[in-house]
């Protein structure tokens, strides 16, 4: 049996037509509403994502607050801090030797450093045999931009001080450590007034005169190995003794001497 469009084409054309603008309407229906659904669901979403922050706007600490709630950058600083510390430790490792008395500790501590201004291994043998004390020592950090690692004040008394009833004299140190613990560099210097000098100077002439095959040994700096730097301090301290008997002996004082 023939079709309905074998019989009737042209009505086939006819319906096709006719339902052409149905269709494009149905679709521009559903992308409008695919379009608003779409913006609708985006603008939904970015209410609940945290915009991003600008570079310009982070957080920074308080520097108003505690130095302990503020984080302290590395660097100059804490290196400054690290060698005061490494230093601080070996120039007391010195002196507590000093104190002891331990001229072979001393030694070792100072073996590889370049020693200047008042003393030397030397030095500190003549002034441990004579009894010289060091006391209220005070150690800071020099400047970041020096490479000396501590700097230390304290009070220097020799056995001609002590017994002339002098007041101490100043001594100050400086010290650099390597970062193997070693001391590389050590300087002592002394803030000595006339009157100390004018002291030393009197003992001095007064040694010369009753002791002259000594006169050199006792003095300071006259030496050539620590076993005559300590056989000096020896005499020395035994020298003041007998130059303290000889001025009272002659009716005259350290401040006042008498020299013969």
């Amino acid at each position: 049996m023939p079709t309905i469009t074998e019989l009737n084409p042209v009505a086939t054309r006819v319906v096709s037509w006719w339902k052409r603008p149905y269709i494009a309407a149905a679709a521009a229906i559903v992308v409008v509403v695919v379009l608003v659904l779409g913006s609708f669901w985006l603008g939904a979403s970015s209410e609940n994502v945290a915009p991003a922050s600008d570079p310009a706007e982070q957080v920074v600490p308080d520097a108003s607050l505690p130095a302990a709630e503020v984080e302290q950058p590395s660097g100059s600083l804490g290196q400054a801090e690290a060698r005061f510390t490494a230093a601080l430790a070996v120039v007391d490792r010195l002196y507590d030797a000093y104190d002891r008395g331990d001229v072979a500790s001393i030694t070792a501590l100072l073996a590889d450093a370049d020693i200047t201004g008042y003393t030397s291994i030397e030095g500190f043998a003549w002034d441990l045999a004579q009894g010289s004390e060091v006391t209220d020592r005070t150690c800071e950090a020099p400047p970041d931009s020096s490479d000396i690692g501590v700097t230390c004040t304290m009070n220097y008394q020799t056995a001609l001080g002590r017994a002339a009833g002098a007041a101490p004299i100043e001594l100050i140190t400086m010290a650099s450590i390597s970062s193997q613990g070693d001391i590389t560099f050590f300087n002592e210097r002394l803030s000595a007034s006339g009157e100390v000098d004018a002291l030393i100077a009197y003992f001095e002439d007064w040694v010369s005169a009753e002791h002259p095959e000594d006169a050199e040994v006792v003095v300071f700096g006259r030496w050539e190995s620590i076993e005559q730097a300590t056989r000096g301090g020896e005499l020395r301290a035994q020298y003041v003794n007998e130059y303290a008997d000889y001025l009272e002996a002659n009716g005259c004082s350290f401040a006042a001497p008498c020299v013969p």
